[in-house]
């Protein structure tokens, strides 16, 4: 017995996919990072925000795709 994609290219919702990941694995790791502040009792790790539409990649995408047609 298996279990049978709902489409075709067998992935499923990847986004869906990458919350679940960020929420159940990243983001404990991450919490465990940070306990290092804690001890040291200042900011020497920190953590930006998760996001699938990073504004700053997209940038550097189109930088580089401007390079490239140059």
């Amino acid at each position: 017995m298996g279990i049978i994609p709902n489409n075709t290219g067998g992935f499923g919702d990847v986004e869906k996919a990458a919350r679940v990941f960020v929420t159940n694995e990243l983001e404990p790791v991450q919490a465990i990072f940070t306990e290092i502040n804690d001890r040291l009792g200042e900011e020497v790790v920190r953590f930006r925000p998760y996001s699938l539409d990073r504004p700053e990649k997209k940038a550097l995408a189109a930088e580089a795709a401007s390079a490239c047609r140059s």
